[in-house]
C-alpha cells in the first residue's frame, strides 16, 4: 500500500494533460534562454513558475493521501533503501527539477527542438533580439 503513493506520484507527473501544459510553458519561454550564460532575474521567476508547477501536483497528492511532506521524504528513503534504481530514478527526476542549472539547460534545448523543426514559426523560435536589458 506505501508504495502505491509513488505510482500515483509517476502518475500525476507523466500525466499527458500536465506534460502539454508543461510543454506549452517551456516552449513559450525558452527563447529567453537561447545563447546565454549569464541569466537573469527573469529566468530565476520562470524557474519558480516552473517548480510550482510540479510541486503543486506533489502538495496535492500528498494532503489527498493525508501525507506531510517528511513523512513522504522518510517513506522515500526507506523505498530507496529497498530499490535503488527504480525509486532513486524518480528521486533524481524530482531533485533535477529543483536545479536552476538543469532547467536552464532544458530550456536551451527546447529551443533548439523548436528551431530543428521544420513548421518552426519564426516569432516561436526567434533567438533573443540582443536587448539583454529585458
Amino acid at each position: 500500500m506505501e508504495e502505491a503513493i509513488w505510482d500515483e506520484l509517476v502518475a500525476q507527473l507523466t500525466d499527458d494533460k500536465f506534460l502539454d501544459f508543461v510543454g506549452r510553458f517551456t516552449t513559450d519561454h525558452c527563447v529567453s534562454f537561447y545563447g546565454k550564460s549569464e541569466y537573469s532575474l527573469e529566468h530565476t521567476e520562470l524557474h519558480e513558475k516552473y517548480k510550482r508547477l510540479y510541486e503543486s501536483r506533489m502538495e496535492a497528492l500528498l494532503k489527498k493521501r493525508g501525507w506531510s511532506f517528511d513523512q513522504f521524504i522518510i517513506h522515500s528513503e526507506e523505498l530507496l533503501q529497498k530499490d535503488p534504481e527504480v525509486h532513486g530514478a524518480l528521486l533524481d527526476y524530482i531533485m533535477a527539477i529543483d536545479d536552476f542549472t538543469c532547467f536552464a539547460k532544458m530550456m536551451h534545448q527546447k529551443h533548439l527542438t523548436l528551431l530543428m523543426q521544420p513548421d518552426a514559426d519564426e516569432d516561436q523560435v526567434d533567438a533573443d533580439d540582443g536587448d539583454d536589458d529585458e
